[in-house]
């Protein structure tokens, strides 16, 4: 994700004009209050800016993370259906691994459906929305990719 955005010259103005009518009653008062509030107001517009700007973030990739998240799903199915026949034709003994390892998938594949469907009614949205169905799709992603590696060891036992 990369961090290109800023903060609009009205949010600049308003961080600026904050400060500077905490600040000045330091400057001129030597009130070491006003100074706290500066600090204080300060860390709470750059933490604002840190998650608004991770928000904006994930709402401008959203496609991007569609599109993996898509993929990955996919790979992972095609994955499944070469275990299925593996385990037909040499070892039935791992059926019960199988099944738990199955189970696993069809869970994912449910919920990373039900997150791909959402991104069709949610492109117009607001950034709010679409940030928090891109950063969903980036832990689904996690997920589908942790069980394919489960996948992969299980193929691995059984020679495949």
């Amino acid at each position: 994700m990369n961090g290109n955005h800023s903060l609009s010259i009205h949010q600049l103005d308003m961080l600026f004009l904050m400060i500077f009518f905490m600040v000045m009653p330091a400057m001129i008062g030597g009130s070491a209050i006003a100074l706290a509030g500066a600090t204080l107001l300060y860390g709470v517009g750059k933490d604002a800016y840190v998650s608004v700007q991770r928000k904006a973030s994930y709402s401008k990739n959203l496609k991007e993370n569609y599109e993996s998240l898509q993929w990955e799903l996919n790979f992972l199915l095609g994955f499944r259906t070469d275990m299925e026949r593996a385990i037909r034709r040499r070892r039935r003994n791992y059926r019960e691994m199988y099944n738990k390892w199955n189970s696993q998938v069809e869970q994912i594949e449910e919920r990373v459906r039900n997150c791909l469907g959402k991104y069709e009614h949610i492109r117009n949205c607001s950034i709010f929305r679409r940030s928090k169905l891109s950063k969903r799709m980036v832990k689904l992603y996690k997920k589908v990719v942790e069980v394919k590696g489960e996948g992969k060891d299980l193929s691995r036992l059984l020679s495949i």
